[in-house]
């Protein structure tokens, strides 16, 4: 777990690097968010599901000093009954002065026998007044398509 939290720093940090960067400036890369455990609340049941979730981003500083972040994130994972999961989500922020800020990325759980999704699994990237990521972390799971 410990270098699961290493790994993550050091990516967080890198992610942060490009707030400060000049107009124009594009920085991308992936933050990994492992799932460990999760309950689906739209079953019966303890689920323990268990995946990775990869998060794609692009993040981009305009002459303006407006500053977007777009994210993809895709990943899988499976539950204790061995029912497949897909893990999606995606969003485009913008952040202008002041920061600090935090977002939160809706993750949707579609179990691998239904079309779509049945729960939602919240993630929050916070962002210091600096304009660096300092923390990423669950914010909710719910039943339903909103977080």
């Amino acid at each position: 777990m410990k270098r699961i939290r290493h790994a993550l720093a050091g990516a967080l940090a890198v992610f942060g690097l490009g707030l400060a960067g000049t107009a124009g400036a594009v920085v991308q890369g992936t933050l990994t968010k492992n799932i460990v455990d999760l309950n689906n609340p739209c079953t019966p049941g303890h689920d323990s599901i268990d995946g990775v979730l990869n998060i794609n981003y692009t993040l981009q500083r305009g002459s303006d000093g407006v500053v977007t972040l777009s994210l993809s994130a895709r990943g899988s994972g499976s539950d204790a009954n061995n029912l497949f999961y897909r893990f999606l989500a995606s969003g485009t922020f913008q952040f202008h002065d002041p920061l600090p800020a935090q977002i939160v990325l809706t993750v949707r759980l579609q179990p691998s026998n239904t079309p779509t999704s049945n729960a939602t699994l919240g993630l929050f990237l916070q962002i210091d007044e600096r304009g660096r990521v300092t923390d990423l972390g669950q914010s909710g799971l719910q039943c339903g398509s909103s977080v």
